[in-house]
């Protein structure tokens, strides 16, 4: 027998009769409104409590990174070396001991720098992890890597002044004077809490090949090794690498899986002339070897047949500088997207015919007047 309900016409002159019995209540699954107070039996009742049922329905936990927007995150590119501030002379000739009229620039240097830069021009995401010094230089340098995007590890700065290096441009002949500065510092510590979340690795040469520094480099590698993730270790230049000097290069390489050279320094590296036979002789240690050839394009070398051609793209030289970084960035974006290093080749030569086309080694505006 379903309970009597109250008379309407009492609810107004008696105020208890504005809370009926609850216990009337429950037996009629109809009810609009069901007390809050009392337990819900109907998981489909359209006002759970909340306190009785749990989240409210739709409440989510918290999402992945980058799925807030509904898309992934791009993979990030971990890049281990030199922090530098480029200094760049050009006159018609130098008077020693006198003044002459010409060009100065600065701008942000270092093959790692440059590589993240790159990085996050062809779309990815950039961690550098290099050294910078507590003085105007560091403070410089900090503010061009914001500005891009390009997240800097360690944080901190340390006591040493910042890196740099002059080139000198004279009748069209350049040299080179390198301070790295607090670059020197880098830890291995540094390097290992640096690779978290990393979808490839770079490690540059020019650590590997100074003792303050070649174990920070290796973790890099090692650490790349172990979990899997593509990397490829550059080798630095050529003049470095002679009599056995390289064999830092080559170590962090065959932990790694992969290194990257030009012609003359897989010529220093392995002793042949030939880039296709140095590359293989190479990859026989190491794994894979890219053997970067200019406007040649690249070879692709590894235990399996022979060397594999990759053209390059037709490209409007403005600047070299810098392109073999931007092959870097886009070899091993392309190799974290899954594809083969024939593949990520291509795609490295890609960036690196957008590099040659750009004044400076940075993608858009890399100096400072």
């Amino acid at each position: 027998m379903t309970p009597p309900q109250p008379d309407p016409a009492a609810l107004h002159p008696d105020p208890a009769a504005l809370h009926p019995d609850p216990a009337a209540l429950q037996p009629d699954p109809a009810a609009p409104r069901p007390d809050p107070a009392a337990p819900q039996p109907d998981p489909a009742a359209p006002q759970p409590d909340p306190p009785m049922s749990g989240p409210p329905a739709g409440e989510a936990t918290p999402a992945p990174e980058g799925a807030a927007s509904g898309h992934p995150q791009p993979p990030l590119l971990v890049c281990v070396g030199d922090l530098m501030v480029d200094v760049a002379v050009e006159a018609p000739a130098l008077a020693r001991g006198g003044d002459v009229a010409g060009a100065v620039r600065l701008g942000v240097g270092g093959s790692a720098a440059n590589v993240a830069a790159w990085a996050m021009a062809a779309g990815g995401r950039a961690r550098l992890v290099a050294g910078r010094g507590d003085d105007l230089a560091g403070r410089l340098l900090a503010s061009a890597l914001a500005e891009r995007g390009i997240e800097l590890r360690p944080a901190r700065a340390a006591g040493a002044g910042s890196g740099a290096m002059l080139v000198v441009i004279e009748a069209g002949e350049r040299t080179f004077v390198a301070d790295p500065g607090a670059n020197l510092g880098l830890a291995e510590a540094d390097v290992v809490g640096a690779l978290a979340g990393a979808r490839a690795v770079f490690v540059s040469g020019y650590p590997l090949l100074r003792a303050p520094t070649r174990a920070a480099a290796l973790a890099a590698a090692a650490g790349a090794g172990r979990v899997g993730v593509p990397a490829a270790v550059d080798a630095a230049s050529w003049p470095l690498l002679g009599g056995g000097a390289g064999e830092p290069v080559l170590e962090a390489a065959a932990l790694a899986g992969t290194l990257l050279a030009n012609r003359e320094e897989a010529t220093a590296l392995a002793g042949f002339p030939d880039p296709g036979a140095a590359g293989s002789a190479l990859a026989a240690r190491v794994g894979t070897v890219v053997v970067k050839c200019g406007p040649a394009g690249a070879l692709v070398c590894s235990g399996e047949g022979p060397p594999r051609a990759v053209a390059a793209p037709a490209a409007e030289v403005v600047d070299v500088t810098g392109a073999g970084d931007a092959f870097a960035a886009g070899y091993l974006l392309a190799r974290a997207a899954g594809d083969d290093p024939v593949g990520a080749a291509a795609a490295g030569a890609a960036l690196a015919a957008r590099a040659v086309a750009t004044r400076g080694a940075w993608p858009g505006r890399p100096e400072y007047p």
